[in-house]
């Protein structure tokens, strides 16, 4: 069954190369080309510093007509979303990803989970110490799946948090808030870093040549009410082929694998059968749907408009 949508994070270099990539993109992806020129494109801004997540978790929560409610950051839709199925409340969901955090030159950086290849068994070795911490605490922890647990917090207080995701593109610094009122969560957090240091798991896992499980990062705080459809996600395909060249601004790599998808992503697709496409950026993320309006087709230079957006969609 082909997905009803193909979601791909790093397809959107930034204005500054995009230009000099564009005379580029016709002999690397001239399928890629012609579904460009043929859909009814969409430009969303998903700015990380105001939404506190990237660009692609900004389309799912978009996709899962997730609604903000006043003063609270897009980002925090992702507890719901990523707990759905686990919890049948409506209460804040805030989750603790188990992480690695290591030190940087300046600052620190942070491994999420799906990089760390956690087992059900250590998950819950690294939980009942972790629940032994939060005794006697204002935080209440419960388990929800291998990587990620639930955390209550007391009363008033709701950090806006950055996602794990958006956290490992750069420093652990530059979104480790110090406010007053997340003192008490950053003495916390540290206990379980320390309590973790030697941990019998962790010494497994060095023993393994494997990274340590050795933090944990906080987010979300939005109620599974204000997700609409988090179901639908099942008929989208997200390939990250694209991901690495372009985190690592390794053009030439970038354009071979994006060759590589239109002869084969691209290429399987019929123009009878052209799902959505969606292309993420740094800070924005474009819907491509299939099929433009006969009032579009009209217009002049109509083919040639995708252009605008690619190289410079402000």
């Amino acid at each position: 069954m082909q997905p009803m949508r193909i979601v791909l994070p790093g397809a959107l270099p930034g204005p500054t190369i995009a230009a000099e990539l564009l005379s580029h993109l016709p002999a690397a992806a001239p399928r890629l080309i012609k579904w460009l020129e043929n859909s009814q494109a969409t430009h969303v801004a998903a700015d990380p510093e105001q939404t506190r997540c990237t660009p692609l978790e900004a389309w799912q929560l978009r996709a899962s007509d997730y609604q903000a409610q006043s003063g609270q950051v897009r980002g925090a839709g992702l507890g719901p979303f990523l707990a759905n199925g686990h919890i049948t409340d409506d209460k804040p969901v805030w989750l603790l990803e188990l992480v690695h955090l290591a030190a940087a030159r300046e600052g620190a950086i942070l491994q999420p989970a799906r990089t760390l290849a956690i087992t059900a068994e250590e998950s819950q070795a690294l939980y009942d110490t972790a629940s032994a911490l939060f005794t006697d605490t204002d935080f209440k922890l419960e388990p929800l799946t291998t990587t990620h647990w639930r955390v209550h917090l007391p009363d008033g207080y709701q950090p806006a948090c950055a996602s794990p995701e958006l956290v490992s593109l750069g420093n652990v610094t530059d979104w480790w808030e110090q406010d007053i009122n997340g003192r008490a969560w950053r003495r916390l957090a540290n206990e379980l870093q320390m309590a973790w240091f030697d941990h019998a798991v962790n010494q497994s896992r060095a023993e393994q040549g494997q990274t340590p499980i050795n933090g944990v990062w906080l987010f979300g705080g939005g109620r599974r009410s204000q997700l609409g459809q988090p179901a639908s996600r099942a008929d989208a395909q997200i390939d990250t082929s694209l991901l690495q060249a372009w985190r690592t601004a390794d053009w030439g790599s970038w354009l071979t694998a994006l060759k590589q998808l239109d002869e084969t992503v691209f290429a399987s697709f019929g123009a009878q059968a052209q799902p959505e496409l969606v292309l993420a950026g740094h800070d924005d993320f474009v819907v491509l749907k299939p099929g433009k309006s006969l009032w579009q087709r009209l217009q002049p230079n109509h083919r040639n408009k995708w252009k605008k957006w690619w190289s410079n969609p402000q």
